[in-house]
């Protein structure tokens, strides 16, 4: 798999997968009748208008899954947040999860939940990401979104 980059909003530069993550998503994808949905973080580095996302955490012991839900346990994000800070020097940029849809769209409660994790979180980005993987072919089948503390855009074109 290769790299996938796109294009932010108002000119804020870019954000690339790296061709290691999007394998490591690939592998979530709901392919069969009874799989769960997944979830877990993303993290990156910065590197001038780049935002590289190159690791993500996820699915975990206490995670909440079923065929059409998923609801981390937030308490262990907290702790691999603050130990990829601490420890690596690496950023939390947001959140990923499987939909067992083609191309998946997020619902109510993802930009409910992606706006919430803007508001609250502690940090200096400009947005966060929702990435949600769906069932047909890379990269067709990622939805990636961006949340600005006042709205959530979709970055739709690979570039």
């Amino acid at each position: 798999m290769n790299d996938l980059s796109y294009s932010l909003p108002n000119g804020l530069g870019r954000v690339v997968f790296t061709a290691n993550v999007v394998e490591k998503l690939h592998s979530y994808k709901q392919t069969r009748f009874f799989s769960k949905e997944s979830g877990g973080q993303l993290f990156a580095s910065f590197e001038d208008d780049i935002i590289r996302v190159f690791e993500i955490t996820g699915p975990r012991k206490f995670d909440k899954r079923s065929k059409f839900s998923f609801f981390p346990h937030r308490k262990t994000e907290q702790i691999e947040i603050h130990n990829k800070y601490i420890k690596e020097h690496i950023h939390f940029v947001g959140d990923w999860h499987t939909h067992p849809e083609k191309t998946p769209k997020p619902s109510n409660c993802d930009q409910e939940s992606v706006a919430k994790i803007m508001e609250e979180s502690r940090h200096s980005l400009q947005g966060i990401f929702l990435v949600i993987v769906g069932t047909v072919d890379f990269p067709d089948c990622l939805y990636v979104g961006y949340q600005t503390k006042t709205e959530l855009y979709t970055l739709g074109f690979l570039s």
